[in-house]
């Protein structure tokens, strides 16, 4: 309910954040931009193993590696690149983020 009810703002976050990465892929995000935006939000915090760096690294290569990045041609996503993810993915980190 609350992450429809913010889509608007969550699509825009996406978008800013996916055009400024080190590509120019503005479709998907990729690392440095998540990065980016995790520490624009702070949302680090050593304290907790949950929220250090690593777990949000550990979070990207995760919702990343989705099974649709199968090497059998009949299950690849052509638009969905390794290493980025795509506004699909980004939900899901978005998610697990409220959950963390």
């Amino acid at each position: 309910m609350v992450m429809c009810e913010n889509i608007e703002l969550i699509n825009m976050l996406f978008d800013f954040y996916a055009a400024s990465g080190a590509t120019n892929i503005v479709a998907q995000m990729g690392l440095n931009g998540f990065t980016e935006f995790v520490d624009n939000f702070s949302l680090v915090d050593q304290s907790r193993p949950s929220t250090k760096k690593s777990a949000w690294d550990q979070m990207f290569i995760t919702v990343d590696s989705s099974a649709c990045k199968s090497t059998e041609a009949k299950l690849q996503e052509i638009y969905n690149q390794r290493k980025m993810i795509n506004r699909q993915e980004f939900y899901s980190a978005v998610v697990r983020a409220a959950v963390m």
